[in-house]
């Protein structure tokens, strides 16, 4: 299949077509995003020029692994940066920054045009006193780099710099004095002390799938100072999440060589994936029976040994269920080959859980080699949720998806271990520049895509931008509840060709349940990732969202056999049910009403088809409405 990039000033962002699936860049980057929004303190930007300034001393060493959103105020001035875990592919270990076209709010530099191209991000370190050294002291200054990831790729007028600053230097000033001296016109320019930054090296934009080193002799004598400065700058296009850069494993040294670039430090390089077999998150209801089968017997995670040597690591891991510790295991050692990203498997075994309506575990993997130059790279912990929903996605959009064609259709599909009720549907969509938020489409689910078998489909849904950190939209169904037995797939059918751009995550792939439909068959979706689509399930709605208000306790209405074949009998508790005068309405799935009459204990389905119905009886005393649904089995 033809990959083709179409750039349009008209759409205001870019995508990848794949034929008619279509993957969107972010305009937006939703964690600093939400971080402002939320008035979270943020580190303050210190002033470049400022004598008041901590001075650091050699070394200096950052690999990012640290946490959190914004670069280490103990090494660096500026906040510009964004520190993650989600944009690298294979980095030197566990977090990079990324520098890229949205400012520390995480908001566009300037989106007052598609193309706008400028000076975006920048990286600052703290002053460093280098005045001691001299060029024989042989300092080294060394990092790692990559363009794109799993984010933009920079093209070939963007580019990446890094700049030296040295307080030391004499230049001429643009003042011009203009003097007379005995008849005598002079013209001069004034000398002045002060700073600069140098530019040392840059690179282009390109596509790059591995992290490239470069390393940096420092020799010149100015740059020997009580107040040494670098900085890294990218050029990018100015008006959304684009044209990444990815910064790892900075270090300045003396003592150093060209050829240095072995470290004494084995490291994880990604956070550990999920205990499930198949999901990310489940409910707690459809798991707790069902351990053993979907927990994984074996868990791999990826650790980088960054020594020019194998490296004996010994492991261990600890289990917790909220703060109970339920396992703790040395794993023994585990030789790393040399200069290697080497993948490692543990044999897992998980005791039994216990919990009543929900469970959050955390799954911590300790590394511990002596001597190891940097210890907050040598410990990840993956924490596994049981609620009541389902998750394929990590809850990080890294890109938009969605189809270019009026009435394309997507399906994700799900499998319970046991019947239980859909009670809702989340999702989260990227916010673009190009508002999509007025479109409609029809919220749909099926329980089989081949025959077909629609079972709900509710109209004008449109998608809806939250503001919070990579916060779904929860939407709620307007029959209330859908009983699904096994299989099921959620999705929509668009009204019009606009790219609607659910989220993407892709350090996740669930590839091979996601399905569209453009006009013929149902096709398994060519694109990497997952949609972040999740259904919501149990015997009641999530806080926040119940049901409206003049629909009462289901509880009160009893129904049986449910499933039915030929008849379905119908017991209430209230006595006024039982007086004649209260309505019984049944809807099909797709709302259209089947059955209109007096309340009866007793109704015969003939006429009936197989699927799910939802019976409705209005109290003709208090006006209030009981619902309850069942199932039709021919």
């Amino acid at each position: 299949m033809i990959r083709s990039v179409l750039l349009s000033a008209f759409t205001l962002f870019t995508f990848f077509s794949y034929s008619q699936e279509v993957i969107t860049d972010l305009d937006v980057n939703p964690s600093l995003k939400n971080h402002y929004d939320k008035e979270i303190p943020k580190p303050s930007a210190k002033n470049p020029d400022s004598t008041n300034n901590d001075t650091l001393t050699l070394p200096f060493f950052d690999d990012f692994s640290g946490g959190g959103l914004y670069p280490d105020t103990a090494l660096w001035m500026d906040d510009y940066a964004f520190i993650n875990e989600e944009y690298p592919v294979e980095p030197i270990s566990i977090g990079v920054a990324t520098l890229d076209g949205v400012d520390e709010k995480g908001h566009p530099y300037d989106d007052s045009k598609p193309n706008t191209y400028g000076l975006a991000d920048n990286l600052t370190s703290n002053p460093i006193r280098m005045s001691g050294y001299t060029p024989l002291d042989s300092l080294y200054f060394s990092f790692y780099y990559q363009g794109e990831g799993y984010g933009n790729a920079p093209e070939r007028d963007d580019s990446l710099l890094l700049q030296f600053r040295t307080d030391s230097i004499y230049y001429i000033s643009d003042t011009i004095i203009d003097t007379t001296i005995n008849d005598t016109t002079i013209i001069d320019s004034i000398i002045q002390y002060g700073s600069k930054w140098i530019h040392i090296w840059s690179d282009t934009g390109q596509d790059q799938s591995n992290f490239k080193f470069v390393i940096l002799p420092i020799v010149k004598q100015e740059y020997f100072t009580d107040r040494f400065q670098f900085r890294f700058r990218n050029y990018a296009t100015l008006s959304g999440n684009l044209d990444q850069w990815h910064i790892d494993y900075v270090f300045l040294d003396e003592n150093r060589t060209v050829k240095d670039s072995s470290f004494f430090d084995v490291a994880f390089v990604y956070n550990g994936p999920s205990l499930l077999k198949n999901y990310e998150a489940m409910p707690w209801i459809q798991f707790k029976d069902n351990q053993s089968d979907e927990i994984v017997s074996s868990y791999s995670v990826w650790l980088r040994n960054n020594l020019n040597t194998s490296a004996n690591t010994p492991y261990s891991d600890e289990l917790y269920n909220e703060d109970t510790l339920l396992k703790l295991t040395n794993e023994g050692n585990f030789n790393i080959a040399a200069s290697s990203l080497q993948e490692v498997t543990l044999n897992l075994t998980i005791p039994t859980i216990n919990g009543s309506d929900s469970v959050n575990l955390s799954f911590k993997n300790f590394i511990s080699l002596s001597g190891d130059i940097e210890k907050s790279n040598d410990t990840i912990t993956r924490y596994q949720k049981f609620h009541n929903y389902y998750a394929y996605d990590d809850g990080t959009a890294e890109k938009g998806y969605g189809l270019n064609t009026k009435n394309g259709r997507i399906a994700y599909r799900f499998v319970l271990n046991k019947p239980d009720y859909l009670r809702a549907i989340a999702m989260y969509f990227n916010e673009v520049l190009e508002d999509v938020s007025d479109k409609n489409f029809y919220l749909t689910v099926w329980t089989s895509l081949d025959p077909e078998v629609k079972v709900f489909e509710q109209p004008a849904v449109k998608p809806i931008y939250e503001n919070e950190l990579n916060r779904f939209h929860y939407y709620k169904l307007d029959t209330v509840e859908i009983l699904i037995q096994d299989t099921f797939y959620l999705g929509w059918k668009q009204t019009t060709t606009d790219v609607l751009n659910i989220g993407l995550d892709k350090n996740t792939d669930a590839n091979s349940n996601m399905f569209y439909n453009v006009g013929g068959d149902w096709l398994n979706s060519t694109i990497p990732g997952s949609w972040m689509i999740r259904p919501l399930l149990g015997d009641t709605l999530p806080p926040g969202l119940s049901v409206k208000e003049d629909i009462i306790e289901q509880g009160k209405i009893l129904l049986y056999p449910n499933p039915a074949t030929n008849y379905l009998h119908i017991y209430a508790e209230f006595e006024n049910f039982n007086n004649g005068q209260t309505t019984l309405t049944i809807f099909n799935s797709i709302g259209n009403q089947v059955y209109s009459n007096n309340y009866s204990k007793r109704i015969s389905l003939e006429g009936f088809d197989s699927g799910i119905y939802f019976l409705k009886l209005i109290d003709p005393a208090s006006n209030n409405i009981y619902s309850k649904s069942f199932v039709v089995i021919r």
